[in-house]
């Protein structure tokens, strides 16, 4: 009788166990663009420095753990318009290329931060931009809340603009600004909010 009690429970805990992983692994999100935000910060002339937005933000996590943010690149704010008509239309091209597409595989996240809690990780994933895809990796603390997840950076993420084909753009965006430089290498940030 003790052995087969004993057994049971063992029994029990593994089922609850295991509905609680599938229940985990199965958890399919959505961003919430009215609590996200990504930035990206230039420099022109050596010295002046400025940080810009993008307005929208669409993204999910699948019940596999994929997750797909998806960047409107019309949507660049920078705070002058004439600014936000040139990089839509010689930098980042957006008729050709309407948006930035950042991949990453998050399911060891989902089944490994407790509610309440937060942890840091390194999340590596491929981010498509001007048609060209290239690895990068974004530092992040994860903040799981009762129904809501929240991915920020920790440090900005570096993108080249020569590693998408943006140098010429970039040249561009200068020459018609009548500016010494602007540099090549952009650092991006985000708080990324997303929702049960």
């Amino acid at each position: 009788m003790r052995n087969a009690g004993t057994r049971a429970l063992v029994m029990g805990c593994f089922w609850v166990l295991a509905t609680s992983v599938a229940q985990a692994a199965t958890a399919e999100l959505a961003l919430d663009n009215d609590r996200s935000s990504l930035a990206f910060t230039t420099t022109k002339n050596g010295t002046v420095t400025e940080v810009h937005n993008f307005g929208q933000l669409d993204g999910s996590v699948t019940g596999e753990g994929i997750a797909t943010v998806a960047v409107d690149l019309v949507s660049v704010a920078t705070g002058i318009d004439l600014r936000d008509e040139r990089m839509r239309e010689f930098l980042f091209q957006t008729t050709d290329f309407g948006k930035a597409v950042f991949t990453a595989d998050v399911s060891n996240i989902l089944l490994s931060v407790k509610k309440s809690s937060s942890k840091t990780y390194e999340i590596p994933g491929k981010l498509s931009l001007h048609g060209k895809t290239q690895n990068v990796t974004a530092n992040v603390l994860v903040t799981r809340g009762k129904k809501m997840w929240v991915i920020s950076t920790t440090q900005p993420i570096l993108i080249k603009a020569d590693d998408f084909e943006l140098g010429a753009g970039v040249e561009k965006l200068r020459e018609l600004a009548g500016l010494t430089t602007i540099s090549k290498l952009v650092p991006v940030s985000f708080v990324l909010t997303f929702t049960e």
